[in-house]
């Protein structure tokens, strides 16, 4: 019996410890300190804005999993990573480009942005 409550014991240690690590953000994936800012004397479902190194994002304060303050969260899919816009960097649309990703090396094409300014790399293949 004693054995049995042991075992129980440490599969419920090992669950809450599971829960807590999913619950919190990947390193390096916190808010960015303009999306904090623009919900600063918010709460939570207001809608907001700021203006990112891309451009002017609007979207909904959020308290994201794992965080202590509300943060502006987008409308719509992420911005693309800061490579895609700098691979671009002085580049004209339409012309080729490369960049590092999380899943590797990425090609595509110089393309301007729904919104924001500059152009960014599109992938020509999606993974």
């Amino acid at each position: 019996m004693r054995a049995i409550t042991v075992v129980f014991t440490i599969v419920t240690l090992l669950q809450i410890g599971l829960v807590e690590a999913l619950a919190a953000p990947p390193p390096g994936h916190a808010p960015p300190a303009e999306a904090l800012e623009a919900c600063a004397d918010a709460t939570e479902g207001d809608t907001c804005g700021f203006v990112g190194p891309h451009g002017t994002l609007e979207g909904t304060c959020r308290l994201p999993p794992g965080a202590e303050a509300l943060a502006c969260v987008p409308k719509g899919p992420p911005p693309p990573p800061s490579a895609a816009f700098d691979a671009c960097d002085g580049a004209s649309e339409g012309a080729s480009c490369s960049f590092s990703g999380p899943d590797g090396a990425v090609e595509g094409s110089c393309v301007a942005p729904p919104h924001g300014e500059g152009l960014v790399c599109a992938p020509t293949k999606h993974p």
